[in-house]
């Protein structure tokens, strides 16, 4: 019962994006996507959510998702079969030189197989990256080293021709004026760093990165009373999902909360602006929060009841 009680949450909590990936297809130059709010339904429960995010399904219905576990970003990735049946479990611990390894996301490609998104430590205290190909049943295929140096990842998705799309954020060099302010103030400098947007081939090596609208105002803060989450809170925080058109849908938590539409060939096909229904459903899908909000209490800043958890269904 508690598994197909998953099932449905699951459903409901991946609608909005899924719905923005589908039907957003065949527009051209469409500066906005208008939601409305079609229902809104309670989910029993209290606390902080089970799963870590994302959620994800294939053409056959099954639902992909990650419980929490005693280390949050090694959870596994478990299959649930329409009727609320474990199918799968896709993991790194068989994988080898992985065992134990982070993971920061994953997705599952038009053939079924699962594609992690995986992290391990190496001697300079650097991360590793590594994209893990995982057979329908979670056994071991592949694993090829990603050829980009990040401070962090944020998400990955794979196209249907089996190129892959990678998010996340590097560190920027230091310019001597920095260290200068830094040696004047006695100010310690935060390590800046820049999105970095990349399309990968099938053995991690880069053939394109991508230049999108909002790199160029990544981690400024707008001066209002509500903002949304900038900087790599709006890497770590957006989502992608993949459209009937073999196009790829990417949402970024920037000053106005962009879909950005991409093509396997690297091609920013168009963007889209997302306008939510109501500041009570656009805080919690669209992660915005006030100025002085460092708790990350979404539910609190939004409103709403947390002893009932809701989740949104929404249409354009």
């Amino acid at each position: 019962m508690a598994i197909r009680g998953l099932v449905r949450w699951a459903v409901v909590s991946f609608g909005m994006l899924l719905f923005c990936a589908l039907g957003a297809q065949g527009q051209k130059d469409v500066p906005r996507l208008t939601l409305q709010l079609e229902r809104e339904i309670p989910v029993p429960g209290q606390g902080a959510a089970a799963t870590v995010h994302p959620i994800k399904c294939d053409a056959r219905g099954n639902i992909y998702v990650r419980f929490h576990g005693v280390r949050y970003f090694s959870a596994p990735v478990v299959k649930i079969s329409p009727d609320g049946e474990r199918k799968a479990v896709f993991a790194t611990e068989k994988v080898p030189g992985w065992d134990g390894a982070d993971i920061y996301d994953f997705d599952v490609g038009t053939d079924g197989q699962v594609y992690l998104l995986a992290a391990r430590p190496t001697k300079d205290r650097k991360i590793e990256l590594g994209l893990i190909s995982l057979n329908d049943e979670g056994g071991h295929r592949f694993t090829a080293a990603v050829k980009l140096r990040l401070r962090s990842a944020g998400h990955l998705a794979v196209f249907s021709t089996g190129e892959f799309l990678l998010t996340g954020f590097r560190e920027v060099e230091r310019s001597p004026a920095d260290d200068a302010e830094a040696a004047a103030t006695g100010v310690k400098q935060e390590q800046k760093v820049e999105p970095v947007t990349a399309i990968l081939d099938r053995s991690g090596n880069v053939i394109q990165e991508l230049q999108l609208p909002s790199d160029s105002s990544f981690g400024e803060a707008p001066g209002t009373e509500r903002r949304p989450l900038l900087g790599p809170e709006a890497i770590s925080m957006g989502a992608i999902a993949m459209g009937q058109d073999g196009n790829l849908y990417m949402m970024f938590h920037t000053e106005k909360p962009k879909l950005y539409v991409i093509s396997a060939d690297g091609v920013l096909v168009r963007t889209l602006e997302i306008s939510p229904p109501s500041e009570k459903a656009g805080a919690l899908t669209l992660g915005s929060r006030t100025e002085s909000d460092s708790s990350w209490n979404l539910q609190k800043k939004a409103k709403v009841d947390s002893t009932h958890p809701r989740r949104w269904f929404f249409r354009s």
